[in-house]
């Protein structure tokens, strides 16, 4: 691991457009060509590497040692294992540049305390940097066969970074530190090196909530926007959404262009916007609702309405934990813990809820993360405890339906696809 980024790091090219399958090409002797439909791809899993403990102090599901890797095949829906990259602390989230040359990792870096015990604090709990270790932020290169260099390692400039994404451009990351409340820009220059922060924003707001999570500021998300011009930015403690205006280069401006207050309690952590742009969906993780909030070019303007993401009748504790748009825009779907389940619903075409679709169990528990695959057809679920990663094929009417059986993984937090090249 390098501490620090090297003037000889390789990677930076020209940004493409993400494909939806890649395919490869020949030319048969007739001089017809010949497309050859590549369904194999590398599936990059952020982990935990501490070890989680529930309130009763039982482990919550087997730490990892870094960044595993699996083969999907996006024809089969099958996971195979192939290798890890290890020596990380915590590479909870992961983030790929436009070329897909690199992978941002951020680490977590949670420690244990006596007031900590894995990721339940006490209700008097309050910030203080002395028990927090600072984050980082790991940029990979990724070789031709897919494994994982460590090529360039900084500071996130601030405590328990919780997401890391990056701009269009590929010019700008942003990283949220969830305890410590910074939201930070990072420039990248044309080699892939990530640089100090030259935007670094904290809402030093009040809380208006007596919830024990919602002391003070906690962003959770930094959502760039496709076309580029600006992000949304989720802080779970201050109970709002708030979207910054961005460069062509991705610099982020230093106070926000409009915020929507969502309602008290509601603990917002994820969000996703509509291709109208003219909705975003939050995910509340402490009220266990979506909320739709209308926005004009993706900037939210004002909250509209709410549904629960919870399975009808269950009573238990249900936070969700990602929010996905289909491929083809008809269906919402929302990752629940507690219940252990997939919400799904039906969409019209600017972007309203219809009618809720159902639910579909994670076969596991805690699900934490999910990502569609290249194609759209299938549906990738990572199960923190005990451990697992699961595939859904999704049919025409938004129904999931299982595929195989779950494969292990080790306290699976982000599921990261990537084209594999011909090898």
């Amino acid at each position: 691991m390098v501490d620090g980024c090297r003037s000889e790091f390789r990677g930076g090219a020209t940004p493409i457009n993400n494909r939806q399958e890649g395919s490869l090409s020949r030319r048969l002797p007739s001089g017809r060509i010949e497309v050859a439909t590549v369904t194999l791809f590398d599936a990059y899993i952020g982990t935990f590497t501490a070890e989680f403990k529930a309130s009763d102090g039982q482990p919550m599901g087997a730490a990892s040692r870094g960044i595993e890797r699996f083969e999907f095949d996006d024809d089969s829906g099958v996971l195979r294992f192939v290798d890890e990259t290890a020596g990380l602390l915590s590479p909870s989230y992961l983030a790929l540049i436009p070329d897909q040359s690199l992978i941002y990792a951020v680490e977590r870096q949670l420690v244990a305390s006596p007031s900590f015990r894995g990721n339940f604090r006490p209700k008097t709990w309050r910030f203080d940097p002395t028990t927090m270790h600072p984050g980082a932020i790991t940029t990979f290169s990724i070789s031709s066969d897919g494994s994982l260099s460590p090529a360039c390692r900084i500071s996130s400039a601030g405590e328990s970074p919780s997401h890391v994404s990056v701009h269009p451009s590929g010019r700008r990351v942003y990283v949220a530190n969830y305890w410590s409340g910074q939201i930070a820009s990072f420039r990248v220059d044309s080699a892939g090196r990530a640089h100090a922060p030259d935007v670094v924003v904290r809402d030093p707001a009040p809380s208006h909530s007596d919830h024990w999570r919602q002391a003070e500021t906690h962003v959770h998300q930094v959502y760039p926007l496709a076309p580029g011009h600006g992000v949304l930015v989720t802080d779970l403690g201050l109970d709002r959404l708030a979207a910054y205006e961005t460069q062509p280069d991705g610099r982020m401006a230093e106070h926000p262009a409009s915020a929507v207050t969502l309602p008290l309690g509601t603990g917002p952590m994820h969000v996703v916007a509509h291709p109208s742009g003219r909705v975003v969906y939050v995910i509340g993780e402490l009220d266990s609702r979506v909320h739709i909030v209308a926005s004009e070019n993706g900037f939210p303007t004002c909250h509209r309405a709410s549904i629960s993401t919870a399975p009808e009748g269950y009573a238990g504790t249900n936070m969700p934990s990602e929010v996905l748009i289909s491929q083809d825009s008809r269906h919402l779907y929302v990752i629940n813990r507690g219940s252990n389940s997939v919400a799904g619903f039906l969409l019209d075409s600017a972007g309203g809820i219809v009618r809720a679709l159902g639910h579909w169990p994670t076969h596991g528990q805690t699900p934490r993360a999910a990502t569609w695959s290249p194609s759209g057809r299938h549906l990738l679920v990572a199960n923190q405890t005990p451990g697992s990663l699961v595939v859904f094929a999704r049919s025409e009417d938004g129904a999931l339906h299982l595929v195989g059986d779950p494969v292990e993984a080790h306290t699976p937090s982000c599921i990261l696809i990537r084209d594999r090249p011909s090898r």
